[in-house]
């Protein structure tokens, strides 16, 4: 209920039923406002100022506002957006450069630079000898070419078959001389016979026999001592030592086809047409033996273009045709070829190249030297005898990187530690440097994503 306040009645002795009461009209009501929330509504009612009627004051206490929430404006979600997309973006491109990465290193290798002007004596060794110093080994192939040229007429002609065989000795480990014209007979009964004086090398020391190939010519003229190497199936033995311990210590295997034994009416050529058309089969044999021998040079050796002899049997003259002829040519070619390891560090000097360590070492140039076989004419590939070369130019001895090597050692590991592993090569690299995609990421761990690029000064 409302609070009500009313004056002290004066001192008048008259009681409260003398005071005459008013009569006002109720006044209008008049609906009350709305209550806001947190509203607390208070009435008192006080005297007008002329105290006679009382005035009903509202008092309303209202709680402070509290604040609206507003949804966020425009720019503040741009802003948010921004930074999500830079945060997803960053960290799919931290992942995908875990996974893309890839990483290039730049290697210089140490290199000496050598110029030879000299000559030198190099022996033979057999193919497989372990010896590191410098000798020579021999490429030894074989063909045959032809040609049809016009026919002059014919003639009753006699020749003998020829070939060549390898020789070997397993009776001991001195060499053995054997002269021009020795017999070599299998079981057919056939004979050929050596064209030149030769000495076959002695058993070796780890109990190989010593081998010579050579040259034969068969002891008759006629086509039936024509044979192929897929004919003899037997060893060739030396008619001379039948009976003797050394028959069964040498024997002889044939090392290319025997032909060219012919006997009875050939076609004739003129001797112009002969001597042009072999001169031009010479030629075509020499390139063609020449490239082949070039292709079979095992890996690590060298050979030079002038390092060669080649040795050409007689042209044969046959055909059916009344008015042409075909010559034949048949030839070898004995290539002399040498280790490279072991050419360079005679060329160069062992100081030059031990400084690799180790490690490998390889020699860019090496095969652009001018090589001589100076003594070409006392040289015979059937005794093998020391060959004397000059040789001339420049090249350099490089230290061999091992990339893939290297790629194994650095996959997985920081930027930082590369040049510690790279110091591991110090004795073949001069200098390197490194550089990573994306530039945070380390070493990626597959070494496909490593490369390694050797850069040559002067390159």
């Amino acid at each position: 209920m409302p609070r009500r306040v009313q004056d002290i009645v004066p001192n008048t002795h008259r009681s409260i039923r003398e005071i005459p009461v008013e009569r006002r009209s109720a006044p209008s009501r008049v609906p009350a406002p709305k209550r806001r929330p947190n509203e607390e509504v208070g009435e008192i009612e006080e005297l007008d100022a002329d105290k006679k009627s009382p005035v009903r004051i509202r008092r309303i206490l209202v709680d402070p506002p509290t604040p609206s929430r507003r949804p966020p404006s425009k720019s503040l979600r741009l802003i948010l957006a921004t930074l999500g997309i830079i945060i997803l973006v960053t960290g799919a491109g931290f992942v995908a450069s875990e996974y893309f990465s890839r990483a290039t290193f730049t290697i210089v290798p140490k290199t000496v630079p050598v110029t030879v002007d000299g000559t030198y004596v190099i022996p033979y060794a057999p193919a497989g000898a372990s010896s590191t110093s410098l000798t020579y080994e021999l490429i030894t192939m074989e063909d045959t070419v032809s040609t049809v040229v016009p026919a002059s007429g014919s003639q009753n002609v006699s020749t003998k078959a020829q070939g060549r065989m390898t020789i070997y000795n397993n009776y001991g480990t001195s060499p053995q001389q054997l002269v021009a014209g020795t017999r070599l007979a299998n079981s057919s009964g056939k004979i050929y016979r050596l064209t030149s004086s030769i000495s076959v090398p002695g058993r070796s020391s780890n109990g190989n026999p010593g081998s010579l190939t050579v040259t034969v010519v068969a002891d008759q003229p006629g086509q039936t001592y024509n044979v192929t190497q897929s004919q003899v199936t037997d060893n060739f033995k030396i008619v001379a030592y039948k009976g003797t311990p050394r028959y069964d210590g040498f024997y002889a295997k044939l090392a290319s086809d025997i032909s060219g034994g012919f006997e009875g009416i050939r076609k004739t050529v003129s001797e112009s047409t002969k001597a042009s058309t072999t001169a031009s089969l010479k030629i075509s044999l020499t390139e063609s033996l020449l490239e082949r021998t070039k292709e079979a040079v095992p890996e690590g050796f060298v050979m030079y273009d002038s390092a060669f002899i080649m040795e050409f049997s007689d042209t044969t003259i046959g055909g059916e045709d009344e008015s042409t002829a075909q010559m034949t040519l048949s030839g070898s070619i004995n290539a002399v070829i040498l280790r490279r390891e072991a050419l360079a560090s005679r060329l160069a000097g062992n100081s030059a190249v031990s400084g690799f360590g180790k490690f490998a070492y390889v020699a860019p140039g090496m095969n652009e030297l001018n090589f001589t076989i100076t003594n070409l004419k006392d040289f015979s590939p059937e005794r093998k005898n020391s060959i004397v070369a000059r040789i001339k130019g420049d090249f350099k001895v490089e230290g061999d990187i091992p990339a893939d090597e290297i790629k194994l050692k650095l996959a997985g590991v920081p930027l930082a530690q590369t040049q510690e592993i790279l110091r591991e090569y110090a004795p073949v690299i001069a200098s390197g440097s490194g550089e990573l995609i994306p530039p945070w990421a380390k070493v990626p761990d597959d070494p496909k994503r490593i490369f390694i690029e050797v850069e040559r000064p002067g390159s």
